[in-house]
């Protein structure tokens, strides 16, 4: 991969690189069908296994640990595939241990230990089979458990710890002192089931294949976990699909329900979250009267800021027509059914435009409001009482506050600690937006820049004003409670499904029913696409593997809202589904 310079929206940045790529010898069979999405085999091979701080164990540990009641080693391939992660048929020097995409090998020790982390490849690389062949789609959303990973992970360390014949399995495949070993996997098993407590989740609607409740996970881990008021901690249970990664930096607020602004440090901010979100941590260390400034983080900044420079060069995938054709006179006929109905909400973009800009069009579509309810709730801020929220020195955290806003102050505070792992230049960028109202000129290092970033940066360079509101967003200005959600661009829709923001609508064609009309429960798990009604395959079972049946009569799962083209006839839908494929 080259070592390209990219421009932070605040002001002048340089990306790291990609240090370690090599030649990708992963050749699955949906090498056979690609999706031209833009990246090299390379940067896939970067993406999937460099590491961001996440810290689940220690990498020899994992890779010894046998499943509970059972011999069989966790870390198999038929166990991971059952967990619906995708897994690759040998090892790698990114990947000694041959785990699945997403499963790394973390460049910094614990302890003198390599320790093995999740990155965001885990849950934003997703597979399809389409009429009989695999087809790889990434920065799709993966249908990886990740909640039984954690628990299943659990009952492993466990049953370890306590039966004599399979702890010395585990320490003959480990090597070393049996007593340190113990010693160190009890650590470790502790570490997570502490995680465990605070994100408890309804016993009767688990999150399932593809989703999470992202946010209050990561909330829980900052306002229960990092400030230590266990208090603070919320039931998990909102849980939303794991969104698409294409057009993510072009975006100019993230998340499913536009709560992280995008702009300017707002990537950095982001990432640094999701690490905080998958078994990453940070230490709280405020200072009255100063801006945050956290340097104790497991997160691997420079990791972070190099793969955020992955995702500006991604493309969304196109259908792939050589494995199911697209009827081309009936996606003709839907292009202005499409343009009547779905275009005003759902921006069309120029996907080959490296300058390509998304501004979200939040509306209130009467979709599931659990998710919002719950980030409108008051936590205690414990340490942070009276000190500065994020970039106003005045504004200061009172007993209580909005969990967004502990989050945003925290992520901020790691970004300050190691600004110079993004390269920013805040000073720079402040000092002249005070002065002047308008960001500086990008100068220079213009002369750096690849033609297309280069024009793509310029492109997307955001207004003094829409960083003003960006800072607002993150700290200084409370949110006001919606139930708002964004509606994306649809390119590469096809590849996303369930659909909907908690994935309660199987297909393309649930979607354009009523609501009171749509399916009720179905199963979820399935690597099948339906290439007709263009969603998941609603089968209990495949290859042994018993999906996740999905109720949408339960608290966070509701299938409602989001009436439009419903009206149209059944060829008129089919003419409309058509068209969106093409996308």
């Amino acid at each position: 991969m080259k070592h390209t310079i990219v421009l932070s929206l605040v002001a002048l940045s340089v990306a790291i690189g990609c240090s370690g790529c090599q030649k990708n010898n992963y050749a699955g069979s949906w090498d056979s069908s690609p999706l031209d999405q833009k990246w090299s085999k390379a940067t896939s091979q970067h993406f999937w296994w460099t590491s961001q701080g996440s810290q689940i164990a220690p990498y020899d540990y994992f890779t010894a640990l046998e499943l509970k009641d059972s011999q069989e080693l966790f870390a198999s391939n038929s166990h991971f595939d059952r967990l619906r992660y995708i897994t690759v048929p040998e090892k790698s020097r990114m990947n000694p241990g041959g785990l699945p995409i997403g499963y790394v090998k973390n460049q910094v020790k614990v302890d003198g230990l390599d320790i093995m982390g999740m990155n965001c490849a885990a849950c934003h690389t997703a597979k399809w089979k389409i009429n009989g062949v695999d087809v790889l789609v990434e920065g799709g959303p993966s249908k990886g458990d990740t909640q039984n990973f954690l628990y299943e992970l659990i009952d492993s360390m466990t049953q370890t710890l306590e039966q004599a014949d399979k702890f010395d399995r585990f320490a003959k495949r480990v090597g070393g002192d049996p007593a340190a070993l113990k010693a160190g996997l009890t650590k470790w098993r502790d570490r997570l089931v502490a995680r465990k407590v605070r994100n408890p989740i309804p016993a009767d609607n688990q999150p399932g294949f593809g989703r999470i409740d992202a946010l209050t996970n990561i909330v829980n881990e900052v306002t229960a976990g990092s400030l230590g008021i266990p208090e603070n901690a919320a039931v998990a249970s909102a849980p939303v699909s794991y969104p698409h990664l294409w057009d993510a930096p072009q975006h100019d607020v993230v998340q499913w329900n536009g709560s992280i602004p995008n702009a300017g440090i707002g990537p950095a901010l982001r990432n640094l979250g999701e690490v905080l979100g998958t078994f990453g941590s940070i230490e709280i260390d405020p200072k009255p009267g100063k801006l945050p400034n956290y340097p104790n983080t497991t997160a691997e900044t420079k990791h972070l800021n190099a793969i955020e420079q992955d995702l500006w060069a991604l493309s969304s995938p196109l259908w792939p027509e050589k494995l199911a054709p697209i009827d081309r006179a009936a996606a003709d006929a839907g292009k202005p059914l499409f343009e009547h109905y779905c275009r005003a909400c759902h921006l069309p973009i120029d996907r080959t435009d490296p300058g390509r800009r998304i501004f979200a069009q939040m509306h209130d579509v009467k979709t599931d409001r659990t998710l919002n309810d719950k980030l409108n709730r008051q936590v205690r801020t414990g340490k942070l009482m009276g000190t500065p929220k994020m970039l106003n020195p005045s504004t200061v955290f009172t007993e209580q506050d909005l969990p967004v806003n502990v989050l945003m102050n925290v992520v901020f505070g790691a970004f300050q600690a190691h600004k110079r792992d993004f390269a920013l230049r805040p000073g720079i960028a402040l000092n002249e937006l005070m002065k002047t109202g308008k960001l500086p000129s990008l100068g220079q290092l213009f002369d750096s820049l690849d033609g297309d970033v280069k024009q793509g940066v310029a492109d997307f360079q955001i207004t003094a004003e829409q960083l003003k509101q960006a800072y607002q967003m993150t700290g200084n200005t409370p949110p006001t409670a919606t139930n708002n959600y964004k509606a994306r661009p649809l390119n590469g829709i096809w590849a996303t499904a369930p659909y909907l923001h908690n994935g309660s609508v199987p297909t393309l064609a649930e979607l354009l029913k009523t609501d009171t009309e749509r399916v009720k429960e179905f199963y979820v798990g399935s690597w099948v696409l339906d290439p007709i009604h263009v969603g998941i395959s609603d089968v209990a079972e495949e290859g042994g593997v018993h999906h996740y049946l999905f109720k949408t009569n339960l608290t966070g799962n509701s299938n409602s809202g989001h009436n439009f083209g419903t009206r149209l006839t059944a060829d008129q839908k089919k003419q409309l589904i058509e068209y969106i494929k093409t996308l």
